[in-house]
């Protein structure tokens, strides 16, 4: 068994119109729902061992919290151009490569591809990815190459306005 944590970066900041799209880093509610979500999902018992996200400031940002809430090593965490835009095809390539003897892995990326691949496995649609929402996949495999967003259980469906 595989899991995936699809997890959508945490509320960015607009204020300084100067910086580029992915230098943006995230507001105040940002950075409340991101340690939030990550002592969340620890709590819960799950398991992060591994994180692989978008190279952008506000998926950097996020995912510093999940890194510290899961004591993930920096050898643990990669950056992959593919989910700055991802689509459900980008989000799949990496996840094939990835190795068989992790099983837990948390893709950090944007909207509209998160909520794309959520809507793609089974389980029940969902009109909206929330800043900071996590979509957590079951897959039946044991290797990452037979990884299918198709195939995958929709197992849960956490965002922050669930816990405030």
């Amino acid at each position: 068994m595989k899991r995936l944590y699809i997890i959508r970066h945490a509320k960015s900041s607009w204020q300084d119109i100067s910086l580029r799209d992915i230098e943006r880093p995230l507001n105040k509610r940002g950075k409340n729902d991101g340690p939030l979500m990550a002592r969340v999902l620890h709590n819960k018992g799950y398991l992060i061992e591994h994180i692989i996200l978008s190279p952008s400031q506000r998926t950097k940002d996020t995912a510093a919290y999940f890194k510290k809430e899961f004591e993930i090593p920096d050898t643990r965490i990669h950056f992959e151009e593919g989910l700055y835009h991802g689509y459900s095809g980008d989000f799949e390539n990496i996840i094939y490569g990835l190795p068989d003897e992790i099983n837990n892995v948390a893709l950090f990326g944007h909207n509209p591809g998160i909520t794309f691949i959520a809507n793609s496995c089974i389980g029940r649609p969902i009109s909206n990815v929330p800043t900071t929402g996590v979509v957590v996949l079951d897959a039946d495999i044991e290797q990452w190459v037979d990884f299918s967003f198709e195939k995958a259980i929709m197992e849960n469906f956490l965002f922050p306005k669930q816990y405030k």
